[in-house]
């Protein structure tokens, strides 16, 4: 994958977005973080108005509440993130178990590893490490978790916490990704001190390749819990995703493209990038997904 390239184009909407040029999709010749999802094992599974929706668009998901605190246990009952949440998440994952890796599909660890960490966790004991261990100059490394979708259209929260990372890696790690199919992937990624939010698409005559700014990435060393609806309606309708990075509510970003119908829906949760010389990390805690019907 080419290296993120200056500003190329700005999209007229309520607010000011910064639009950067990314590679395209394997399908095109070049390349992802994500091209391995399928080879890990994942199962099958412009403007408008006034209001920034094309006419036919999904309308925007209703922004998640901004949380400063992330998914802390309940101090009254002492009750772990997930044991909360269970009853009204579609799936949850605190890594505080038996089995770290419980409930997700499956692992992509080339160029990467996953462990437990012990040293923090926003819900004790434990947290997931996601490190990209490095390698030669260009090549690709993934510290990935994986969970099949019923939908393409889903609400995610998780307490992330950056950790060291090399210059060349910063220049873009992915946080969190939505596959669709083959040729669709839209990523959170983090691009120095800023967060993108990342859309590649090739299949049939769509070819949408860019990338949109998401505020500021939080510290180095602190949590902060990341929360995005994503409403992708489906063939023929492009969605919109909004958000929020701790207290501080992003979008409604409205999407270019409209993502191909697949049986194979992937989400993927840790640290990628396409540049691994050096190493990075990043720490994942109280992930919860839920599923939303267009």
């Amino acid at each position: 994958m080419p290296p993120l390239a200056s500003p190329s184009r700005a999209r007229p909407a309520r607010r000011a977005w910064s639009w950067l040029l990314v590679g395209g999709l394997a399908a095109n010749g070049g390349c992802t973080v994500f091209d391995g999802l399928a080879a890990a094992g994942a199962p099958e599974g412009g403007t408008g108005p006034a209001d920034g929706v094309e006419s036919g668009a999904a309308r925007p998901p209703e922004a998640p509440k901004p949380s400063a605190d992330g998914g802390a246990p309940n101090p009254a009952t002492g009750t772990s993130y997930c044991a909360q949440e269970a009853a009204r998440a579609t799936f949850c994952a605190d890594f505080d178990g038996a089995d770290p890796f419980a409930g997700w599909s499956a692992r992509d660890e080339a160029g990467g590893s996953l462990t437990r960490a012990e040293e923090s966790a926003v819900s004790a004991p434990f947290a997931l490490a996601s490190r990209l261990t490095g390698g030669p100059t260009g090549a690709q490394a993934r510290a990935l978790v994986m969970l099949p979708l019923s939908t393409p259209s889903l609400r995610v929260g998780l307490d992330v916490r950056f950790g060291p990372c090399e210059a060349s890696n910063a220049d873009a790690v992915s946080i969190v990704s939505l596959a669709v199919g083959t040729g669709y992937i839209l990523d959170l990624v983090r691009t120095g001190g800023t967060l993108l939010l990342r859309e590649q698409a090739s299949f049939g005559g769509t070819s949408v390749s860019g990338a949109t700014g998401f505020g500021a990435s939080p510290a180095e060393g602190q949590w902060t819990r990341l929360e995005l609806s994503v409403l992708l309606a489906g063939p023929g309708r492009a969605g919109v995703v909004t958000g929020s990075v701790g207290a501080r509510t992003e979008g409604p970003v409205p999407l270019d493209a409209a993502p191909p119908a697949a049986s194979s829906l992937t989400l993927a949760v840790g640290a990628g990038t396409a540049a691994a010389n050096a190493g990075c990390e990043l720490l994942v805690d109280n992930v919860r997904y839920d599923a939303v019907t267009p």
